[in-house]
């Protein structure tokens, strides 16, 4: 069954509309580039932390290329910053929508002088302003700008399309106000099938399991929940490779999903993580529900039940998957699988006494026992199964050495488990090592045990919930490899569980404890490791309740820092919350102060989350649980020497560059500051490349001027450095 995460059974169905992306211009958009038009990053594509909102347009390479009005507008709001879309422009087009240019280097005078004002008035690089009444207008073609690499990225143009300037829709320009009469067909690279709830199983694992579309694939084995992810790639003729933006699926010809990312609300294009997942290197687009988001808004429909519809039932299915890009060119794969319950054992285990072994087994309702076999010495000899009434199959054999029995239980589809035990001269658990893990997921917990040799029963572990406990069994899912799960009580706050496994009656490995939180709309859960206490607080607005747990591991130390205090892994890492969620991280010594902080650890980079404060805290927000390391610098920003001091011919302004590094938490434009001769400059950094650039905010003469930058980076390290430079004709 393909369905949401968590217990409910439910397929998720999202069904595109004709006719639901509002109003229509008037008539087709202009281009907003003069160069050859090449799209580079499609409409709904993956971002961290969100949904692309709009297209990027090749410049080859170059910045200066003129950035046109698409139609005639009203230019009404201008921003300026060194993040995100760098020097942006918006403009509201004749039928209300606004269409929103990115990255630019510079724009037209009549603008960039508005904009120098407000700079001046400010004091301050990063502005923005809302025209009014003051609102410019252009006709269709009229140059707004000049494209450029401001924020981020490489050269290009970032162009967007909403649907009005307050709480608007992203729209996809293409192919209704933009045709570029693409013709390439996209490119179903790999399909994965993820087991959603404790009891799925795609081809007999637990694991998602990636398949490549093609006669060579086989038919897959399905047990319980699972959803359906695609990877595919859009080749287009200007030689870049793009994203498809509709996916649809059916199953025995039924239609049962079809997602767009051809529209999105603007408070919803942080759902990327609802999506997208990430997969052996690759991004795949999610057929289903994760995360139990709403999506109202998307265009979607209910969810629906497959199996109460009856369309899923245990035996052979055909499920189809399509993909296609803006312009309407498809592709499809066929994927045939088998649908069915997984059996599991009620009973199973070898008893022994001094003349022979009893060989008890019992499967659940749902299967039955297909075949057992038992060993001694080299041969494997069938034992008859039976059928009897209760269930429950015994048979005995003569006492040997060691006797090894494997015993395969199936269901009415065929989907099978296989269990395998053992016992010698003595209790198989007396010296037997396990190797006891266990995985947290966003509803529930699995237990693995791996013991070094086959048991003579399958082990038992025992979870001690507080002053609860309850028994599970573990299924065999590999030789000497047994699973099995839970799902903690409905508590709030945190609880610590401890499991101890048992082998023929000795615990033979336990747990030294897991402290879990459920999270829940509007509440908090603390969680305390050796060093540490971390507060989560989920907003009204969280998605759902999820499993979380926070652990301490030691953790490398980044470049540009001195030492690494600590680091917080916060698990299930998969959890994606529909608003950020506060996080407070306590040292218990408290004795992080200045020059400490908490970053996210991605690879090799480090990224800035908060600093500690003179109380040994740390407040900052995140979307979805990170790994977090505690990282020390106490060293300064270094700041190069002034450079490109010269005086503007239009009104004597005088712009200047340097470069300031820092190889630890950076400096941003906020904790930067410039004087010239005593008076406040509008200076600006670009974070990636640490290259400076300032101005006057008054006309400056010929001659020998003072220029002192400030720079603090965000751990609070600050250097302060005074240049003597000319200003010569």
């Amino acid at each position: 069954m393909i369905v949401r995460a968590g217990q409910c059974a439910l397929v998720f169905l999202a069904v595109v509309m004709a006719g639901m992306c509002g109003e229509a211009l008037s008539g087709p958009l202009r281009f907003p580039l003069t160069n050859d038009i090449c799209p580079t990053s499609s409409f709904g594509s993956y971002r961290p932390g969100h949904l692309h909102a709009g297209l990027d347009f090749s410049t080859g390479g170059v910045t200066g290329v003129p950035v046109l009005a698409v139609d005639s507008c009203l230019v009404w709001r201008i921003r300026l910053w060194n993040g995100g879309y760098g020097r942006a422009l918006y403009a509201e087009l004749a039928d209300g929508k606004t269409a929103v240019y990115g990255h630019l280097s510079r724009f037209i005078p009549e603008i960039e002088r508005l904009v120098e004002a407000e700079q001046d008035r400010r004091g301050r690089y990063a502005v923005e302003l809302l025209l009014g009444s003051e609102a410019l207008r252009f006709g269709p073609g009229d140059t707004l700008a000049f494209s450029g690499e401001t924020g981020s990225g490489p050269p290009h143009l970032h162009f967007e399309l909403r649907s009005g300037r307050g709480d608007h829709d992203k729209i996809n320009p293409i192919p209704d106000y933009m045709d570029l009469a693409e013709t390439a067909r996209p490119v179903i690279e790999s399909i994965r099938f993820t087991p959603l709830v404790a009891q799925s199983r795609v081809n007999g694992s637990y694991r998602p399991v990636t398949v490549t579309p093609g006669p060579e694939m086989g038919t897959l084995t399905v047990a319980g929940a699972f959803g359906v992810s695609v990877f595919a790639t859009d080749p287009v003729q200007c030689g870049r490779v793009l994203k498809p933006i509709h996916y649809w699926a059916s199953i025995d010809q039924v239609p049962v999903f079809l997602l767009s990312l051809d529209r999105f609300p603007f408070s919803k294009g942080h759902f990327v993580g609802g999506f997208y997942e990430p997969a052996g290197g690759s991004r795949f687009v999610r057929l289903y529900d994760a995360y139990d988001l709403d999506f109202r808004g998307f265009t979607c429909r209910t969810p629906t039940d497959l199996e109460a519809g009856g369309l899923l039932t245990p035996g052979e299915h055909e499920l189809v998957v399509s993909v296609s890009d803006a312009w309407g060119n498809t592709r499809e794969a066929a994927l045939p699988f088998v649908y069915g319950t997984l059996p599991a054992f009620r009973r199973f285990r070898l008893r022994r006494d001094s003349t022979k072994v009893a060989i008890e087994i019992e499967a659940e309702p749902a299967g039955r026992v297909a075949e057992v076999l038992y060993r001694t010495g080299r041969a494997w000899h069938p034992l008859e199964t039976g059928r009897p009434d209760d269930g429950l199959t015994t048979r005995t054999i003569g006492l040997e050495s060691r006797v090894e029995v494997r015993c395969r239980i199936e269901d009415s589809s065929g989907l099978a488990r296989e269990g395998f035990l053992a016992t010698g001269g003595q209790a198989a658990g007396a010296d037997t090592a396990v190797d006891l893990r266990t995985a947290l997921h966003p509803g529930f917990v699995e237990i693995y045990a791996a013991p070094t040799s086959s048991p003579s029963s399958l082990p038992e572990a025992t979870i001690y919930e507080g002053d609860m406990s309850r028994s599970v069994l573990l299924q065999p899912v590999g030789e000497r490899l047994f699973r099995g799960t839970f799902v903690p009580g409905p508590e709030s706050g945190t609880v610590r569980i401890e499991v101890r496994v048992e082998f023929d009656g000795q615990v033979v490995a336990r747990t030294t404890g897991l402290e879990l939180g459920l999270l829940k709309p509007g509440r908090e859960v603390w969680f305390s490791t050796e060093n540490y206490r971390v507060k989560l607080a989920a907003p009204t607005g969280y998605c759902s309740q999820s499993l979380v747990t926070v652990s301490e591991e030691p953790g490398k130390v980044h470049r540009g820092f001195l030492s690494s205090a600590g680091r917080l892994v916060l698990e299930p890492a998969d959890v994606f919350f529909n608003e950020r969620i506060d996080v407070l991280v306590v040292r218990k010594d408290r004795s992080l102060k200045t020059g400490h902080g908490v970053f996210a650890e991605a690879g090799e980079w480090a990224s800035f989350r908060g600093r500690f404060n003179e109380r040994g805290w740390c407040e900052f927000k995140m979307r979805r649980p990170e790994h977090l390391v505690i990282l020390e610098e106490r060293d300064g920003p270094e700041i190069g020497p002034i450079q490109n001091f010269r005086r503007r011919p239009a009104d004597g302004k005088a712009t200047f560059a340097s470069r300031i590094t820092d190889g630890g938490s950076g400096v941003d434009d906020g904790s930067l500051r410039a004087y010239v001769d005593d008076e406040v400059a509008i200076v600006s950094i670009d974070p990636d490349t640490g290259v400076v650039g300032g101005r006057t905010t008054k006309p400056l003469p010929y001659g020998e001027h003072r220029i002192r930058l400030v720079a603090e980076d965000r751990l609070g390290n600050a250097t302060d450095k005074e240049f003597t430079v000319s200003l010569s004709r």
